[in-house]
């Protein structure tokens, strides 16, 4: 998973501003990634922004998403599971 999802992912969200910390945690066949945005931006802005990056990585990764992520607008966690060969 580190190498299938977690580092290519890692990669793209490190492009966007306003991002200040990611860390990520992977298992044989899960990988969580946590992303902590500065405190100034809005929390539509960082979904649209990660929402982007993830698609901007697709080609990069070997991963089956069954699952749409929650909405930013009921949570401020937003999630996405995924999982990997």
């Amino acid at each position: 998973m580190a190498a299938n999802v977690a580092t290519p992912l890692e990669r793209q969200f490190m492009q966007i501003n306003g991002l200040e910390l990611v860390t990520s945690k992977s298992t044989q066949g899960h990988a969580q990634l946590t992303l902590q945005f500065n405190l100034n931006k809005s929390l539509d802005a960082a979904a649209t922004d990660v929402q982007t990056a993830i698609t901007q990585a697709t080609g990069a990764l070997r991963w089956t998403c069954p699952h749409r992520p929650r909405s930013p607008r009921r949570t401020r966690t937003i999630s996405r599971s995924c999982t990997s060969p």
